[in-house]
């Protein structure tokens, strides 16, 4: 079984201290943003034997762009360089890597909202052993995003989108895939900081050289998100996971179940 435990540290840049302000030009704002989170994974190449743990820092820059085209309509933007350390094995598990984005959010009549976006990584694959490098690939993902509320505390989500992955080495050139994603999620507000959901996602992958693992996947969660503590926030969600393959396989089932489960919690200095 996989543990994982995550303490994040946010810090936004907006105190002269740090000689870098926020700037608002007309319609224009521009963000900058620095953030690091320390987490302690028990098993880094997921194994059942020689089990490897780590400490894990996860440190980010970058800034975000929002330009207001209309009282409802904005255009949103964004840059961000992540540089990621272990504590263990750093030559093949320490990473850089780069993420942009384009969206345009509106907010529309009865609080309800809409996201279209797209977003670009250059980033890289875990290694699976300590023999191994990471794999470095690039990933185009296209969304989009509707919430809206029911009644009084109830409300649904609706997601989409469509991920794109290309590895940059020929020899993981069987991994590149495309997967798209349908879901909705219910959502409770239990506490005006704190919300319960579950939701339903259908999923198809589809391999570009490498079809025999192709598959159609079923999954539902649930969990809960908010603020437990002043300047707290905090996560706790379990799911399950169904995958049907599409091509039989003479040694395995070609379908496969999968539970998981994750807290996560996180202190940001300045929120109340």
């Amino acid at each position: 079984m996989r543990k994982i435990l995550t303490l994040a540290l946010a810090l936004s840049i907006t105190s002269p201290c740090w000689a870098i302000q926020n700037i608002k030009l007309g319609g224009l704002n521009i963000d900058p943003f620095v953030s690091t989170e320390m987490k302690y994974d028990s098993n880094i190449y997921l194994t059942k034997s020689n089990v490897k743990s780590a400490w894990i820092n996860d440190s980010s820059l970058g800034l975000r762009l929002n330009q207001k085209l209309t009282t409802r309509l904005d255009l949103e933007a964004g840059y961000a360089l992540d540089l990621i350390t272990y504590s263990v094995n750093q030559s093949n598990n320490n990473a850089v890597h780069h993420t942009a984005d384009l969206s345009l959010a509106s907010t529309l009549a009865d609080n309800m909202t809409a996201r279209l976006g797209d977003q670009f990584l250059a980033t890289t694959d875990q290694a699976s052993s300590e023999l191994t490098a990471r794999a470095k690939r690039v990933e185009n993902t296209a969304a989009f995003n509707f919430v809206a509320p029911i009644k009084g505390s109830l409300g649904f989500k609706i997601n989409t989108s469509d991920d794109f992955n290309e590895y940059l080495e020929a020899a993981y050139s069987n991994l590149n895939r495309n997967r798209w994603n349908a879901g909705a999620d219910i959502t409770y507000q239990l506490m005006p900081k704190t919300q319960l959901q579950a939701g339903y996602t259908f999923a198809q992958v589809k391999y570009k050289d490498n079809t025999r693992n192709n598959s159609n996947i079923h999954k539902v969660d649930g969990g809960l998100t908010g603020q437990v503590a002043p300047k707290v926030t905090g996560e706790i969600i379990a799911g399950v996971q169904f995958r049907d393959y599409s091509n039989n396989s003479n040694t395995a089932s070609n379908k496969a179940t999968t539970f998981s489960y994750g807290i996560t919690l996180a202190w940001t200095p300045g929120v109340n």
